[in-house]
């Protein structure tokens, strides 16, 4: 379960060219208690930021200069494929805009002007959303790495089994024991002629 306090640590990534605009974006945010807010003017630097910052959150303009708003989402599905990428655009209010950005990528979108109760709820929720994603994504992996090993564990098992029972033919019949031992030994020989590994 997500905390309250999980989804205001969470980072937030704004990109948007207008000052007026970006200031008090972040300023609702900073009084509904989100703590860490980092802004940009522009998209040049954001994949290096975006690498670095890794946010929880990003409130991205369509409309900024030279890189825009889709150009930064088709770069992050491009580098980033398997993830859920947590989108909130930042457009004027024009249905074409938002269904276009939501077919690009984009998991919600604040109209300007900003209406503050919206701005704060839609960052929760998908900051919560994401959130969720990561921890069953952390789970699977896990998940995925319990199951190798007790893929191993039961493989080691079949060998011992294997091993203990050549053992117990051997001690009941040693020319039967010794066959096997024999028969080992030539397997190794041949599997060594034929360029296999130790473990192979």
């Amino acid at each position: 379960m997500i905390t309250p306090e999980q989804i205001l640590n969470a980072k937030i990534l704004i990109i948007e060219d207008d000052k007026a605009s970006r200031v008090l974006l972040k300023n609702i945010l900073l009084t509904a208690g989100f703590s860490h807010i980092r802004c940009l003017p522009n998209a040049t630097r954001f994949t290096k930021v975006y690498r670095s910052y890794f946010p929880d959150l990003l409130l991205l303009d369509v409309s900024l200069p030279k890189i825009n708003g889709f150009d930064v989402m088709n770069r992050l599905r491009r580098e980033y494929p398997e993830d859920y990428l947590p989108i909130i655009i930042i457009s004027s209010d024009s249905n074409d805009v938002h269904l276009r950005a939501l077919s690009a990528g984009a998991k919600d979108f604040i109209a300007k002007p900003y209406d503050r109760s919206k701005v704060i709820l839609r960052c929760r929720n998908l900051i919560e959303t994401n959130l969720l994603h990561n921890a069953v994504k952390g789970q699977n992996k896990n998940l995925s790495l319990i199951v190798q090993e007790r893929t191993a564990e039961l493989h080691q098992s079949r060998l011992d089994v294997i091993r203990r029972l050549g053992y117990a033919a051997e001690f009941r019949d040693t020319d039967t024991g010794d066959h096997i031992i024999r028969m080992s030994r030539y397997c190794e020989e041949l599997a060594r002629s034929l360029g296999l590994n130790d473990e192979e």
